[in-house]
């Protein structure tokens, strides 16, 4: 039992530490910048440190973004929410073809450095979920069963 909660102390203070929510204050000015320009309609805006990035994570409209920047202001990685009507059109008819009967629950479209991938969260009934990573071109990279 004494190791169990030693374990769950451990594993807190590890994603405190690797976590960590920030303050406006506490963000470079150069950043805020950045992003204020880019972002000019965010919502719900929450900065916090990631490793040595700091992520702010806020909303377009009624859609979720993240965006990861370096300490000099470099975007690492940027997540992106969309909807069905934004889904690439290799990518619809990937879906239409190859898992017929599902339906489009959930799309992330994930830009880390010139890498640029689409997660679709597929839901077929009640009961059956499937998370596929597709390229571009609407290439699945991978196809996991949820």
């Amino acid at each position: 039992m004494k190791k169990l909660q030693l374990l769950a102390i451990a594993i807190c203070t590890t994603a405190a530490v690797y976590a960590q929510d920030l303050r406006i204050e506490e963000v470079p000015n150069n950043l805020k910048e950045k992003f204020n320009k880019e972002y000019a309609q965010a919502t719900d805006v929450e900065w916090e440190m990631d490793g040595e990035n700091y992520k702010v994570e806020f909303d377009l409209g009624r859609m979720d973004n993240k965006v990861w920047y370096s300490k000099s202001g470099k975007v690492i990685r940027m997540e992106k929410e969309l909807s069905e009507k934004e889904l690439p059109l290799a990518i619809a008819s990937s879906i239409k073809s190859k898992y017929a009967g599902y339906k489009i629950d959930d799309i992330k479209m994930t830009k880390a450095v010139s890498e640029l991938t689409y997660k679709v969260e597929l839901k077929k009934g009640l009961f059956e979920e499937r998370k596929v990573v597709f390229d571009e071109s609407g290439n699945v990279i991978s196809d996991m069963l949820d």
